[in-house]
């Protein structure tokens, strides 16, 4: 579980340290900066994954709200990115911080450190390579390089998700369920085949029945020597299947969410953005009680971004982060207090912090005049 990180410098986030929930929801006006709070954590994991030090650079300065925007141009950019997590079955809490250099078109680390309990595993300045992934000697810094590669799932499913041909797994480098979804086929058949959480499969299929009241079953058809993910209907007297891309985009967008939450093995954390595009009111409850089970059950850990009323009356004030904008540099914090005790003596919903009373940061809250 990330417990909290900070973000120096990278587009609209100029300087914001964020406290993490098991479950945390993100809102806030569009253009507030969650996106980018969310392009962050998935530049880290693809800069470690790659060994590509201008992958975090090039998103980090593409046009947009940017910091380096209100620099001269000529003057070197520091950009860091310090998260500190829990592995599970691993006691303690790890720390690992990542500080580079932008200068022209030349970028450099200044630092990289990775701490166990406050204790150094190793500290670099300097260096012209990571050496987070280098160190295969130190078992805490394989943990984490393997934490921070593979057990981070980043989820904006574009309006095709399971529409696309399915990519078998061994072809992608990414593990788990990636993040566009292309692996669905083997993800749902390593879900069917879980006998160590046969719940999975059936908790999966009596939700999308409620989806779609018509359908009558979901499963893995390998009768053509493939996996195929299948619908099946009633035809008065049979039953007839068809290919799961020819369902409606809100059935495949919530499915896909439920491939995430229910793979095997389960990534620790799981970011979704948006959740609710393309998905009928009707059905957020559901699928907001399919994030709370993941987390209550101990599977990992759940962050999301909404611009949902309906998704968000479904969480908890302690669950809930608020970004805002101030003067091109994004904030993310905890509720106002003053809308944290509403919520909590029922004066207020959390639905109504995106329509009748605007989400309030808390130290902006009480810096206002």
């Amino acid at each position: 579980m990330i417990r909290k990180i900070r973000i120096q410098n990278f587009r609209s986030l100029h300087d914001v340290t964020v406290e993490l929930e098991p479950l945390t929801v993100l809102i806030g006006r569009s253009g507030t900066g969650k996106s980018n709070f969310v392009k962050a954590i998935r530049a880290l994991r693809q800069t470690l994954q790659s060994r590509n030090l201008s992958f975090i650079s090039d998103v980090a300065n593409r046009p947009g709200r940017n910091f380096q925007n209100k620099q001269n141009g000529t003057q070197p950019l520091e950009q860091s990115i310090d998260v500190s997590y829990t592995i599970p079955r691993l006691k303690g809490e790890q720390n690992y911080y990542l500080v580079l250099k932008s200068e022209g078109s030349g970028i450099s680390i200044l630092s990289e450190a990775l701490q166990q309990n406050g204790d150094f595993i190793f500290e670099n300045s300097n260096k012209p390579r990571l050496e987070l992934g280098n160190h295969t000697e130190l078992r805490a810094s394989t943990f984490a390089f393997k934490y921070l590669t593979q057990q981070i799932g980043c989820y904006d499913f574009p309006g095709n998700v399971l529409e696309q041909t399915n990519v078998p797994s061994r072809q992608i480098p990414e593990a788990g369920f990636v993040d566009r979804g292309v692996n669905y086929q083997d993800t749902a058949r390593t879900i069917y085949e879980n006998s160590s959480e046969p719940y999975a499969w059936d908790s999966i299929k009596g939700t999308m029945r409620l989806i779609n009241p018509n359908s009558t079953s979901l499963k893995i058809d390998q009768s053509e020597k493939r996996s195929l993910l299948v619908v099946g209907y009633r035809d008065h007297e049979n039953e007839i299947f068809q290919d799961v891309a020819q369902e409606s985009e809100g059935y495949r967008r919530y499915l896909a969410h439920l491939l995430a939450v229910y793979q095997n093995p389960s990534k620790d954390v799981l970011i979704f953005e948006h959740p609710e595009m393309g998905i009928h009111p009707s059905a957020l409850q559901g699928l907001a009680n399919e994030f709370q089970n993941h987390v209550g059950r101990g599977r990992g850990q759940i962050i999301i971004t909404t611009h949902s009323p309906q998704l968000l009356d479904y969480f908890e004030p302690e669950q809930i982060r608020v970004v805002e904008i101030v003067n091109q540099e994004t904030r993310i914090g905890k509720l106002a207090p003053e809308q944290f005790e509403s919520l909590k003596e029922k004066l207020l919903i959390p639905g109504e912090l995106l329509t009748v009373d605007a989400a309030r940061v808390a130290d902006l809250a009480t810096n206002s005049p």
